[in-house]
């Protein structure tokens, strides 16, 4: 089960690091999806700190600081990856982002994966006739060409195979590209990146070539684990561990 939460310009919240008790020395916010916390170069968070009440998160570790400081991370369900977010996951070479039409981090649950990961998952390559393996190793099922529609001849499914691009948690990288309007191909990519976290974006051929693809996934998973805040304690571990010793 999966839950969104939109970012909205009302009640959206300024972030100021040199308030936080032990400010960040790059001033980077601190930010959770679930129990996993993300530090992230941001100073004014057009986002609402809204965890839900039906799936409570851990208690910080003190809660007293501001939000976005180290000791109290602004909770979220989800993030929408805008112009402002984009200089986090930009990698100053080749390829970038920037031709990405949406980029969204997903809170969601440790057991659910992402659509194109769930075993009722069907790509329908038995019923396509036209196959395409392209030069990175996705591998496509793509139905018959359209004489008058060549700008869509690249609609269809793809997936690599896991000794191609080996992907986290066992799953296989599969990308769907559907009829655009009014023309074209819109490509969308959905998997789970960290326990809590799934990876969801979006873009069209004519921005990033099919054949460019596996990199550009490559780099954002780089960018989003350098991202992570590795063994945060939260202030119901602590007390786990109190009671161990």
């Amino acid at each position: 089960m999966l839950f969104l939460f939109w970012a909205m310009p009302v009640g959206a919240m300024v972030f100021e690091p040199e308030k936080c008790p032990e400010p960040d020395p790059e001033g980077k916010a601190y930010l959770s999806l679930g129990e996993t916390v993300l530090r992230i170069p941001l100073r004014t968070l057009s986002i609402t700190h809204k965890p839900r009440q039906d799936w409570p998160l851990p208690t910080p570790p003190d809660a007293s600081q501001p939000l976005g400081c180290s000791g109290n991370p602004l909770a979220q369900q989800s993030l929408i990856i805008n112009f402002s977010f984009s200089a986090w996951l930009r990698d100053r070479k080749q390829p970038s982002t920037s031709p990405l039409r949406e980029i969204r981090l997903i809170w969601a649950r440790r057991d659910f994966y992402g659509r194109f990961q769930s075993d009722s998952y069907d790509p329908s390559c038995d019923r396509l006739t036209r196959h395409m393996a392209l030069a990175n190793g996705l591998l496509g099922c793509l139905p018959d060409k359209n004489p008058e529609r060549p700008d869509r001849d690249q609609v269809g499914t793809y997936r690599a195979a896991p000794h191609i691009y080996a992907m986290p948690f066992g799953q296989t990288f599969i990308m769907e590209c559907w009829p655009d309007i009014p023309r074209g191909a819109v490509c969308k990519v959905g998997y789970k990146v960290l326990p809590t976290v799934n990876l969801v974006y979006r873009f069209t051929p004519e921005r990033i070539p099919l054949e460019e693809v596996i990199e550009i996934d490559k780099m954002l998973r780089k960018q989003i684990e350098q991202a992570v805040v590795t063994d945060y304690k939260w202030q119901d571990d602590k007390a786990d561990q109190e009671d161990q010793k």
